[in-house]
């Protein structure tokens, strides 16, 4: 574990103006004094940050294994903030469901930490409404490891999988694809079947707001969804809320 000695507090709260970053609500300033993996961190007044959007291999607890370049992204994130005075910026949903502050996370000269995991394959990105504000720069910076197949994109155990190839105690973030072969819906959402047993499920509000036009013109379609995979009734599933969570192929006959 990663953990700064003792440091003086050092928290400064105040509104971001929307005239310079639109999408950014509020900052404050921190010593960072605990790395708990490649996208959590624990800042001085003990407020466990997590890192808007990236996912990083995860490490393993009560006797689970790691993630393959877990400990790499864990430790190249301390190298970096560990004992360190960051600013950390605040979109409008500021606490995610177990009480994490949600932040992108920036250093005194300004670098931003997420975009630096993202260049070197240490982590993947992720979209979820309304957070998105950085979601293009962070898009571009994952284009820039993917090209070069750095961390992640050149290890097997992060290459997308078939529905048939997810195990029955498949979890937690994956990356599946797959074919479009029916469209089902009811009054919340869509869901694009890969298969008789997995399906990619997008809310209906969001397809409106992000993708817009008739989701009959994903039938056909190949994709790659990320996301956290579950079990729903005798099948699997992915909630994707934004495009950036779905690759898609030119649907079949277009």
């Amino acid at each position: 574990m990663y953990r700064a000695g003792t440091v003086t507090v050092f928290l400064v709260a105040a509104l971001y103006s929307y005239g310079a970053a639109a999408e950014i609500t509020s900052q404050r300033s921190a010593v960072v004094t605990y790395v708990i993996d490649g996208d959590t961190i624990e800042v001085d007044d003990d407020t466990r940050v997590r890192l808007l959007g990236v996912n990083c291999p995860e490490i393993g607890y009560d006797g689970a294994a790691d993630e393959p370049l877990a400990g790499r992204a864990r430790k190249f994130v301390a190298d970096r903030v560990i004992g360190k005075i960051v600013t950390l910026k605040l979109e409008s949903e500021q606490r995610d469901r177990y009480k994490r502050l949600l932040a992108h996370v920036y250093s005194m000269d300004g670098t931003n930490l997420q975009e630096q995991i993202l260049t070197h394959g240490l982590g993947s990105v992720v979209a979820i409404p309304p957070n998105i504000g950085r979601v293009g720069d962070y898009q571009i910076a994952e284009r820039a490891a993917r090209r070069d197949k750095r961390g992640i994109w050149n290890h097997r155990y992060y290459r997308p999988m078939t529905p048939q190839q997810l195990g029955a105690d498949t979890q937690g973030h994956r990356f599946v694809t797959g074919t479009v072969d029916r469209i089902g819906r009811n009054r919340r959402n869509f869901y694009l079947d890969l298969g008789p047993q997995f399906s990619v499920i997008i809310p209906r509000k969001d397809w409106r707001e992000y993708w817009g036009g008739d989701i009959n013109r994903m039938l056909g379609a190949k994709v790659v969804a990320r996301g956290w995979v579950f079990t729903q009734g005798r099948g699997k599933r992915v909630r994707v809320r934004h495009p950036a969570m779905l690759e898609v192929s030119t649907p079949a006959g277009q």
